[in-house]
């Protein structure tokens, strides 16, 4: 009586483990994580520039397509024609922020303070109470919350942007 017993246990316990297997592999991959948020509609708007070249920047997601608009201006005299420029601490900075947000531009020194735009498609706003993630089709930013107010953000740049959760 004892064996059968322990037999009996046995094999609840396995239909437990089993079970348990079974609820854990069922569970979907796309579950969000703890405190995380995600939007298909977010405009994120410069405010301001952070002491670099980026004079105009804004991200706006609408159902799903996030356009992508920003303009670069040479700060050593917003009067220089651009191709003048011979200032290579600025043309660094704005060949970093052009390969940021707009790999397969062709950078060309002579028009690099411009206007760039670019679309994003299958793009969605992911974020937390630190930073706002934008992803989409080959393509992937990031933003960190400023601590004094979540509505606004700083690139990797120093970039300061309002958000605009819709």
């Amino acid at each position: 009586m004892q064996k059968e017993g322990n037999g009996m246990k046995k094999l609840c316990q396995v239909l437990s483990l089993g079970l348990l297997v079974l609820l854990v592999g069922c569970q979907s991959n796309n579950e969000q994580t703890a405190g995380e948020n995600e939007s298909k509609n977010v405009s994120i708007v410069q405010v301001y520039d952070g002491g670099t070249v980026q004079n105009q920047g804004s991200y706006v997601l609408v159902d799903g397509t996030l356009e992508i608009d920003k303009s670069l201006m040479n700060l050593a005299n917003p009067n220089t024609d651009p191709s003048e420029v011979n200032d290579e601490e600025y043309q660094k900075q704005a060949e970093e922020i052009i390969k940021s947000d707009f790999p397969d531009e062709k950078i060309d020194t002579d028009n690099l303070f411009a206007q760039y735009k670019r679309t994003v498609k299958n793009a969605k706003a992911v974020m937390t109470k630190e930073k706002v993630e934008l992803v989409g089709d080959n393509f992937k930013t990031e933003f960190e919350r400023l601590p004094d107010n979540e509505n606004r953000l700083k690139d990797h740049f120093g970039v300061e942007y309002s958000l605009n959760n819709e």
